[in-house]
């Protein structure tokens, strides 16, 4: 018996050509995945940027050129808000323990005011931003009243 030649055939014209179109298709697919996944990573970083540095850092209102921030203010809201809470809870269990009954009209009436102002966010945002504004203010004609300092 003889044996078989079992060199490597060369591929025909047509297989070439598919091979190259084939070829040809896989980078276009892989270079339209990558644009895609670079435009996402791009959406990302910028969605990132605008919440982490550029909202932040953005003015709320200005006193005298003295901007106030978005996150100072905010810090702010929650802090006043806190302070409310934590004084309507006081009022209340005063309350409890002088008038178990409500016979004392000062603390049901303390109690009610603190609860129209937490029940309002956006009188208690105004209030906050206001004093925040009162306060740069008076920072700034403390600074100017205040008698320059000279060698002793």
């Amino acid at each position: 018996m003889a044996k078989r030649d079992r060199s490597v055939k060369e591929p025909t014209k047509k297989q070439t050509a598919l091979n190259r179109r084939e070829r040809e298709l896989q980078r276009r697919v892989l270079l339209g995945v990558g644009i895609t996944g670079a435009l996402v990573v791009i959406l990302l970083a910028t969605g990132l940027l605008q919440q982490l540095v550029l909202i932040p850092n953005s003015p709320v209102a200005s006193a005298n050129g003295v901007k106030i921030t978005t996150d100072r203010y905010q810090a702010r809201a929650k802090y006043e808000r806190a302070l409310l809470v934590n004084q309507l809870a006081q009022y209340q269990q005063i309350q409890e323990q002088l008038d178990p009954g409500g016979t004392n009209n000062f603390f049901g009436s303390q109690i009610q005011q603190l609860e129209q102002q937490l029940s309002s966010p956006e009188t208690l945002a105004l209030s906050v931003l206001d004093n925040m504004i009162d306060e740069t203010l008076i920072r700034q004609e403390a600074a100017k009243a205040r008698p320059e300092r000279g060698p002793r």
